[in-house]
């Protein structure tokens, strides 16, 4: 279906993008404290991750979180089964594992050392999303997958939609939820309030649109209503949808966060302010550029050059841009919150999460290990990825 094809242009979700103030960043022990979660899932195999890097197999996942302040790594999961695509949010982690051969959603207290399964039945439960007090995920429980929702005070879930239909890739933020569903053959944008339980239908055409992000008053997408790919804002307040990029290029991506929106275009990277209605490019048109992503006063994307990835660093208020020193020659998975930028590296022959922080220039490989590594999300102090077993590497070594 179209979101798939979508999901492997952009492959990673962007919650709330907040700006946290963080401290100093540690020079950086690479300690492993296993948690004492013993989870009882089912066998897989990772698919391929988002811009290319592959793992050998059998590989088994785990999910790992790091603290900032202590530079300490504690491994959260610790089984036979698989456990990927990591979200934090607060004192909380979600993440998809299997279950009886099945794919469902769990969700890790950090200040409790506590994990629960919040998803119950024998269909694949994926794409978990937390903001707050809630999670969201599309769940395949009678043939086509759902829209799901559950509230941590209250340890209950709710099904938000209800049809025969695929719902999928939903994001949350604040009281709302975005996703896009097919109807009539095309897939269209719907936004979900959850304190009053009323759904609306955002776009409304016989295109495909898909991809939507969320960030306060404003939900963005790409749609093909044109007859190329292009990027629309709808205003929750005021109801309003206009088109905010070009008719001459492919433009996918979104993202939004505060009163911009970021995409790529044509291999560029474009830049619009909601409240001016005003663009400007800011990557070279000689260059190459993949996903960029934005948080607060920044943005970054992936450049290649001379057979490495380098990542750029715009800052908004300035206007000036600069290169992060990078020691590894590909950068994937790269994702960015306040100060912090976080990815996924190739040093030598195995993947490692690399966190750099932007106003001190300091780089630190935090998973320091000879297994791989990937999918890295950062909120606050907490930093989370999947890896692969430690104890399961050690002994094939």
């Amino acid at each position: 279906m179209l979101d798939e094809g979508m999901n492997t242009m952009q492959q990673k979700t962007k919650k709330n993008l907040l700006i946290v103030l963080v401290i100093v960043l540690p020079i950086g022990l690479c300690t492993i404290i296993a948690c004492s979660v013993i989870l009882l899932l089912g066998i897989s195999i990772f698919s391929a991750p988002a811009y290319g890097i592959g793992y050998a197999e059998p590989h088994i996942g785990e999910i790992f979180l790091y603290d900032v302040r202590t530079g300490i790594t504690t491994q959260v999961t610790n089984n036979l089964e698989n456990d990927e695509s990591p979200q934090i949010d607060g004192d909380y982690v979600v993440w998809e594992g299997q279950h009886a051969e099945n794919d469902e959603v769990y969700l890790y207290d950090i200040e409790m050392d506590k994990t629960i399964r919040i998803s119950m039945n024998n269909k694949s439960d994926i794409n978990p999303q937390i903001q707050g007090n809630n999670v969201v995920w599309q769940g395949n429980e009678d043939g086509d997958y759902e829209i799901y929702l559950y509230q941590i005070d209250t340890l209950t879930t709710m099904q938000v939609t209800y049809n025969k239909v695929e719902d999928k890739n939903p994001q949350i933020n604040g009281d709302y939820v975005v996703w896009s569903g097919v109807e009539d053959g095309d897939s269209e944008i719907y936004l979900y309030q959850i304190n009053n339980r009323t759904t609306t239908k955002v776009s409304n055409n016989d295109a495909a649109d898909g991809s939507a992000q969320i960030d306060g008053d404003i939900v963005v997408w790409m749609s093909s209503m044109d007859g190329e790919w292009n990027i629309y804002v709808y205003e929750i307040s005021s109801r309003t949808t206009k088109i905010i990029s070009n008719h001459v290029e492919e433009n996918i991506s979104p993202l939004v966060s505060g009163d911009y929106v970021v995409w790529m275009g044509g291999f560029k990277v474009h830049l619009y302010q909601i409240s001016t209605g005003t663009t400007i490019q800011l990557s070279g048109n000689d260059a190459h550029v993949y996903y960029p992503e934005i948080s607060g006063d920044y943005v970054i994307w992936s450049e290649k050059t001379d057979g490495n990835t380098i990542l750029s660093l715009y800052q908004i208020s300035t206007g000036l841009t600069t290169i992060i020193d990078n020691k590894t020659k590909v950068i994937e998975d790269y994702y960015i919150e306040g100060d912090y930028i976080v990815w996924t590296g190739i040093e030598e022959q195995n993947t490692d999460i690399y966190l750099y922080q932007i106003s001190s220039e300091h780089l630190v490989n935090i998973s320091c290990n000879r297994n791989d590594d990937r999918n890295p999300q950062i909120l606050g102090f907490n930093i989370v990825w999947e890896g692969e077993n430690e104890e399961l590497q050690s002994e094939e070594d």
